[in-house]
């Protein structure tokens, strides 16, 4: 239990520094900050992409790779679970929602227990007209006892 309150602290504290890169100033929903839960044995961290876009920014790879860190010495199934904003066609939404999934998957490729759930436009986490909310991955690590 210690080291996930470690493992929450240190992605509370990354979510934090935001760089202007990263900030969309045309849109006025940009202000999102990164959600970390950690409760039991379950983690959940969200992945923010750009608009038409499966790229992991810079940023989100270094946040990234901190959790990884984390937890590494553990052993979780992963889920990942993509969207977009609801701009766009509801086919081609549910394509990059799954590329984007299959973008963060990639890059923590050391797990082999995954599972990818493209959502595309179905389901709208931040709400219809909150775009950048919208086009994320969110990552869901249940620990295998």
């Amino acid at each position: 239990m210690h080291i996930i309150l470690q493992i929450f602290i240190i992605l509370l504290l990354s979510s934090c520094s935001k760089s202007e890169k990263d900030v969309n100033i045309t849109e006025p929903e940009s202000t999102v900050e990164e959600i970390t839960t950690v409760s039991d044995k379950k983690i959940t961290h969200t992945v923010y992409f750009e608009f038409d876009s499966d790229e992991i920014t810079n940023e989100e790879q270094k946040k990234l790779s901190q959790l990884i860190k984390k937890v590494s010495e553990y052993d979780y199934f992963i889920t990942f679970e993509g969207h977009t904003d609801n701009r766009g066609s509801e086919a081609y939404n549910e394509k990059l929602s799954e590329r984007r999934a299959k973008s963060v998957q990639n890059f923590i490729n050391q797990y082999k227990n995954v599972k990818i759930i493209a959502y595309g436009e179905k389901v709208l986490p931040g709400g219809a007209d909150n775009h950048a909310a919208n086009r994320i991955v969110t990552i869901k690590l249940d620990q295998i006892d």
